[in-house]
């Protein structure tokens, strides 16, 4: 026998007695690869829809009131809604917005009492949208028209992965 059929032979009996360790080392960095992927896009649900939120300008004197961020992991999906006050008419404010949307990424849905704009990359669906306060439903609402002449709302949503919420969370017709 010579010296390559004796490191062959060798290299094939080692693999057979030790086969389960390596599909075991195997089958833990396929794990840790999937539970990395998880965190990866769980933070970057948090993350991008912070992001996207904090990249839309505040209008001067205008005061932030509250903010309520919420997540849906199993849908896929986060969303940030801005409470704003401020002295300045409602005009005066949109068409701060307006101007700054009108040269973003953004385009309009509905120009009409509520503004949507959206852009949408690949499998994803960001939305904004803003609007005034005129009759308040909730106690956040009550507080937000009570601190200012006007009172809007600015509110960003995303959706990470649109197959994975329309089989798990979209609504039934």
């Amino acid at each position: 026998m010579d010296a390559a059929t004796t490191a062959s032979n060798n290299l094939a009996s080692v693999m057979q007695r030790h086969w389960k360790r390596y599909l075991l080392l195997i089958a833990l960095v396929v794990v840790l690869v999937c539970v990395g992927w998880r965190a990866y896009t769980n933070y970057q649900l948090h993350a991008y829809t912070r992001q996207m939120a904090d990249s839309i300008p505040v209008p001067p004197d205008v005061r932030l009131i509250e903010q309520q961020q919420n997540v849906d992991k199993e849908c896929r999906s986060a969303g940030i809604r801005r409470y704003y006050a401020t002295n300045r008419s409602w005009e005066e404010v949109l068409s701060i917005y307006q101007n700054y949307l009108g040269s973003s990424p953004w385009n309009a849905f509905i120009p009409n009492e509520y503004y949507f704009w959206s852009q949408s990359p690949a499998n994803q669906r960001l939305q904004l949208v803003l609007g005034q306060i005129k009759n308040a439903q909730s106690d956040t609402e009550r507080q937000t028209v009570s601190s200012g002449k006007v009172a809007y709302i600015v509110q960003v949503s995303y959706t990470q992965d649109i197959a994975a919420w329309e089989k798990n969370c979209k609504p039934e017709d």
